[in-house]
């Protein structure tokens, strides 16, 4: 049997690593639209490769196949096994412990260092002509193969992707995209406060209750917020894009109000708080009384207008409609036809989980394959 490995990222990568390792019986090629593999690999985590995350639940992904996948593989053993050495963060994060991303990268490569890469070949057409499948590049390079594994990505970093239209015309639904893992862009002017940053524990507001909440380093830009704890807000913005939102961050969250306020009357002064800058936007929302100017502090409110577009966001939130996906990511329309990773309508929290979820469907399809193959050798 042949399969094509459509993408060399994380999934692809991996999905090659997993079949080279088990040895099957299966001729298979990765196809990478890219003049080199693994690209998005080398920006993630800062350039340290946040590969997975050590506390993996069910509110991690966006929906429940997101979790069922990424809680059947151990990506941090695999790696392991493969020579590179990781540790934990406090946070769960796992990083290799070189933290540099290049050594997640080499690892996978030199895993497949047999396997052939078409690289600079962008994929535009596959057809399913009886049992076999027909696949045309842009260059007019034709394939043939009998399983198809597309693990393309999603709409960021790539300026095109014509996984979707592909997968469209194979009778696969997709799900609306929006940028995640993003900043979140704010009706108020913040100007007077970019390029400076806090410590916060910042709230996610919809219809007057709070949905979301965690602690973390908010940036503040000109037009919006940003940092690591507003990516993890603009997960649920992405999720459901037409309801209102409003941030609101507590900027001194191991201090009580009336201990605020009892600072603020003891020294009438701001200025051992926060950065001048700050200290001012705070008292031009906050009339300069010191119950307000507490208040202000411990719930400072912005207008969410939408997600940062794809270009500046980590992930994509949307695409492949799960429910038209056996449990093993093979497609229900068309046999021997798989998709994983981001081409998934899968998104996960900002901390590894999204790449452990494109390492951990690259296992479900192998695993899969590996059967298929052996079961047709009996």
């Amino acid at each position: 049997m042949k399969l094509i490995i459509i993408g060399g990222g994380a999934s692809g990568l991996m999905l090659a690593s997993i079949l080279k390792k088990s040895n099957a019986n299966i001729e298979f090629e990765i196809v990478e639209k890219l003049d080199h593999v693994g690209k998005k690999i080398l920006m993630s985590g800062n350039g340290k490769c946040n590969l997975s995350n050590a506390h993996i639940t069910n509110l991690s992904y966006n929906n429940e196949l997101g979790y069922e996948i990424s809680s059947s593989f151990n990506v941090e053993q695999y790696f392991n096994e493969l020579g590179l050495l990781t540790y934990k963060d406090n946070e769960g994060r796992i990083y290799p412990i070189s933290n540099v991303s290049n050594s997640v990268l080499d690892v996978l490569r030199e895993s497949i260092k047999d396997v052939k890469v078409h690289t600079s070949t962008n994929i535009i057409r596959v057809i399913k002509k009886e049992n076999k499948y027909i696949l045309t590049s842009d260059k007019n390079i034709k394939f043939e193969a009998d399983i198809v594994a597309f693990a393309t990505g999603g709409k960021t970093y790539y300026k095109e992707n014509n996984s979707y239209a592909i997968a469209s015309m194979l009778s696969h639904r997709i799900m609306p995209l929006r940028p995640t893992l993003t900043s979140l862009k704010v009706k108020e002017n913040l100007a007077s406060i970019e390029n400076i940053r806090a410590k916060v524990k910042a709230s996610l507001i919809c219809d007057n209750k709070m949905i979301f909440q965690d602690k973390g380093e908010v940036l503040f830009k000109k037009d919006g917020l940003s940092g690591i704890v507003i990516f993890q807000l603009s997960s649920y913005v992405a999720r459901n894009p037409f309801k209102k939102y409003q941030i609101k961050l507590d900027l001194l969250p191991e201090m009580s109000k009336d201990k605020i306020i009892d600072y603020l009357n003891k020294y009438n002064s701001m200025t051992g708080l926060f950065p001048k800058m700050i200290n001012q936007y705070i008292l031009k929302s906050s009339e300069n009384k010191n119950e307000n100017i507490a208040y202000t502090i411990k719930s400072l409110t912005f207008n969410v207008i939408d997600t940062i577009e794809f270009k500046n966001a980590q992930v994509t939130s949307g695409g492949i409609n799960t429910s038209e996906l056996k449990v093993t990511l093979e497609s229900k329309y068309n046999d021997n036809l798989y998709f994983l990773g981001e081409v998934i309508d899968v998104d996960g929290m900002c901390g590894g989980y999204n790449l452990h979820f494109a390492f951990s469907c690259a296992n479900t399809v192998a695993q899969d394959i590996i059967k298929k193959v052996s079961d047709g050798n009996e």
